[in-house]
């Protein structure tokens, strides 16, 4: 059996999760002034795990030139592979292919590439490998593992299928599959596979979250809740399982209270995340704690000013705050930005209406009717019951 690492290992940390309860914090929704909609926009797609940490890169060591074999360069970089000295392996093993094929060699320089995100070059020569032998799993689960970071789902999942094949004790290439099933939207099979891989490997707190993944997707939520903790009891810093378990609580359970609790722990570990800026900024926008919405939704567009829905929650808690010059700016980047941005037109038209600016306010009420909203007929009842100018 050719060599095979962990990509992540789990660890057996025994710190439990504590839910925080936050003080002060209601349920209720929002009155004629509030919110339009119920649950923000959902345009970020699924965040994939990144399963391998940076390689350091060296500048290979030289060897004394004289003339080896296939097999002394190939122990060659072995030494220096076991050294963690993959430069140095990789120009000894690919020296040692130049002369005779051989399988170790071919493996390992595939490992190598992928460690160094060099996919393209690790395909190739996985397949080399496997004109020498097909019987051997690592080979396939190294070659799925490129397949996947090229995006070339349907080939890796033939190769990680015939690792498990191969290799029925694999608890990576269970893991492996069970993230490409969540990733392909098969969310039956993500189970299995995660379920298969914590069978073999309890103590691998990434299974949990591809677990608690698919079983939120399912809408099986309390399967999801308990895999998200679990996972969290193993890793307490993971900040996917908290961004994963926020989801849950979010989307569908509404329980927005515990979702912002646990976006908030996620953003202490992993602060660039801007789907749980995004969906922080809205729960507190949604507690009418709009300070904090601010601050939240600042950051957030200082990472990213592109998405319309980004400058729409941020014009929300503006006009709640009464700072309308800033609101009125978000909200009309909002429909610059893109012009169907429907809630943005029907907050600016509530707006323009409490400065009494009936002529912008229509023109807020015209894009709504192209667009059919069902914002549109509330807004219209409000310019309606506007005081018309007096006549001369």
């Amino acid at each position: 059996m050719l060599y095979s690492r962990s990509r992540i290992s789990g660890s057996l940390a025994t710190v439990a999760l504590m839910f925080a309860i936050f003080a002060g914090l209601g349920f209720g929704q929002q009155g004629a002034a509030g919110k339009a909609v119920t649950a923000p926009v959902k345009t970020e797609p699924r965040a994939k795990r990144a399963s391998r940490p940076t390689v350091k890169r060296t500048a290979p060591k030289s060897t004394a030139p004289s003339a080896k074999t296939a097999e002394q360069l190939q122990a060659e970089g072995d030494k220096f592979f076991d050294a963690d000295d993959h430069d140095s392996a990789l120009a000894a093993y690919e020296k040692a292919v130049r002369i005779k094929p051989m399988l170790r060699s071919y493996y390992r320089i595939g490992w190598i590439y992928n460690e160094f995100k060099d996919h393209g070059k690790a395909v190739l020569a996985l397949n080399q490998a496997l004109k020498i032998s097909t019987k051997d799993a690592p080979v396939y689960l190294e070659l799925g593992y490129a397949y996947r970071r090229l995006d070339r789902d349907n080939e890796a999942l033939i190769a990680l299928s015939r690792s498990v094949s191969l290799n029925a004790s694999s608890h990576i290439a269970r893991y492996e599959l069970s993230s490409l099933y969540n990733d392909l939207e098969r969310y039956e099979e993500a189970a299995k596979f995660a379920s298969e891989t914590i069978r073999i490997k309890p103590d691998y707190s990434e299974a949990y979250s591809e677990l608690g993944y698919a079983n939120y997707k399912l809408s099986n939520n309390d399967e999801a809740i308990a895999a998200y903790q679990a996972g969290l009891r193993l890793a307490p810093n993971d900040a996917t399982s908290y961004f994963g378990l926020a989801d849950v609580y979010f989307d569908n359970v509404e329980n927005y209270q515990l979702a912002l609790h646990n976006y908030t722990k996620g953003l202490e570990t992993n602060p660039e995340n801007t789907s749980a800026m995004y969906r922080a900024g809205w729960c507190y926008n949604h507690f009418k704690q709009y300070q904090l919405a601010v601050a939240m939704l600042t950051k957030l567009l200082a990472k990213n000013a592109k998405p319309a829905h980004y400058h729409q929650e941020i014009g929300f808690s503006y006009w709640q705050l009464g700072q309308l010059d800033k609101a009125l700016a978000s909200l009309n980047r909002a429909t610059a930005i893109n012009r169907d941005q429907a809630v943005a037109y029907y907050y600016l038209g509530q707006i323009y209406v409490s400065q009494g600016n009936r002529t912008a306010a229509t023109a807020a009420h015209r894009e709504l009717v192209r667009l059919n909203s069902q914002y549109a007929p509330r807004l219209l009842e409000k310019i309606t019951k506007m005081q018309r100018p007096a006549e001369a």
